[in-house]
């Protein structure tokens, strides 16, 4: 087709991936780079060069030729899936603001793959950046509230580091110490805070993603004083049918889970932002009325269980808001060929309707994923725990 066509970048291109399947990575890179040439708006070749360069190693221009190919093609969900799985593995070691929008994206749209699994590519990516790193020299030297609020209105200018911990756990020491430490400051100069529209949407952003790292954030007594004392505030004005202010809610949830206040459910002041609301409150509480009709098959007798089904009870883990559904289902046959498995029997391969046990599913990704990856497939998940049961029986449902 070639040889009679040589402008005919479509030909070029299939021949690019024709040779990455068999294995001739630089003739295939060659080929696919020859079709962007003749066609640089071909959002499929670049797709398919990023394929190529990951078989490669080359990390870096993979991420880059599959950021080329969403900028040419917005819902190029095959691209998406992709540029995850290059990220998991990757570290930047050079700043690039180019980057943030299709990452955003990434991580706000569809669920092509788990937020914590491209944690540490963003982090590394985010530490780069000037305002961060200004803020990250200066995360020993938080004293007063002013201080905090210069770095809240410089943060507030980089929204891919608020839309990563609004749904992940960020897996960076240096940013952990930064958000220990400008959470310790509100708190204890509370007073002095004026509600911006940059701390109202910190400290959501905040309160967000310590409900989901578990309030993992370490704590002095001096802060678990104030909280006790934030806490009988907000009780007795919601008991006399007021409401504590936005900021004052806000700076609680950082440190302590909202649902589990009898009057979380009085909370219109959190009417304004929905979000938070459903994330901190109504799923939560939705989670407890499921747990209370999950099935059982038997009783959980042994000691070593009991005492692993309570810490479950009590934090359903991981709590998570996104992760990798399959674009497309595929044959117990066509999975086997594809991840190249040594099976002792061929048998499996005619398998079209499997039945597949998940046992211990937690909170549902492995079970939510498996049943997105097998076509014709019935998944039964299984738990020791209610509360993680009825999480991933909510996002089962939800998806």
């Amino acid at each position: 087709a070639i040889a009679l066509k040589p402008d005919f970048a479509e030909a070029h291109s299939n021949l690019g991936v024709t040779l990455q399947e068999i294995g001739r990575l630089d003739e295939a890179e060659a080929s696919l780079r020859q079709a962007i040439t003749l066609k640089p708006d071909f959002a499929e070749a670049h797709y398919n060069l990023g394929n190529t360069l990951k078989e490669l190693g080359r990390l870096d221009e993979s991420i880059s030729a599959y950021v080329d190919a969403i900028n040419l093609k917005a819902d190029f969900d095959d691209a998406y899936c992709n540029l995850g799985l290059a990220l998991k593995p990757a570290r930047f070691n050079k700043r690039d603001q180019s980057l943030y929008p299709v990452l955003i994206n990434l991580l706000n749209t569809g669920n092509f793959v788990r937020p914590k699994d491209m944690a540490g590519a963003i982090s590394s990516l985010l530490r780069l950046d000037n305002l961060i790193e200004d803020e990250l020299l200066h995360t020993t030297a938080f004293t007063d509230i002013k201080e905090a609020g210069r770095a809240i209105k410089a943060l507030a200018q980089v929204p891919l580091l608020h839309q990563l911990m609004r749904i992940c756990p960020l897996p960076d020491l240096q940013l952990e110490a930064l958000f220990v430490s400008m959470r310790r400051v509100l708190l204890v100069g509370f007073g002095q805070i004026e509600a911006s529209p940059e701390i109202i949407y910190f400290l959501s952003t905040l309160s967000l993603h310590c409900f989901t790292n578990e309030y993992a954030y370490f704590e002095t007594e001096e802060e678990a004083e104030l909280i006790s004392v934030l806490e009988a505030t907000i009780a007795e004005r919601v008991a006399q049918a007021s409401q504590p202010t936005l900021s004052e809610t806000l700076i609680l949830a950082a440190y302590r889970p909202l649902h589990q206040y009898d009057w979380s459910k009085k909370l219109q002041v959190l009417d304004q932002l929905p979000e938070v609301k459903v994330r901190l409150v109504e799923e939560p509480l939705g989670e407890d009325v499921i747990a209370q009709n999950i099935p059982a098959l038997s009783d959980v007798d042994d000691g070593v269980s009991r005492k692993v089904r309570e810490q479950y009870e009590e934090s359903p883990y991981p709590r998570w808001v996104k992760l990798a559904i399959a674009p497309k289902e595929k044959s117990v046959a066509e999975f086997c060929n594809e991840a190249k498995l040594q099976l002792h029997s061929e048998n499996i391969k005619s398998v079209f309707s499997p039945s597949i046990l998940v046992a211990g599913c937690g909170t549902g990704q492995h079970s939510i994923e498996t049943a997105s990856r097998f076509a014709n497939c019935k998944v039964t998940a299984v738990d020791l725990s209610r509360a993680s049961l009825a999480y991933a029986q909510r996002k089962t449902s939800e998806l």
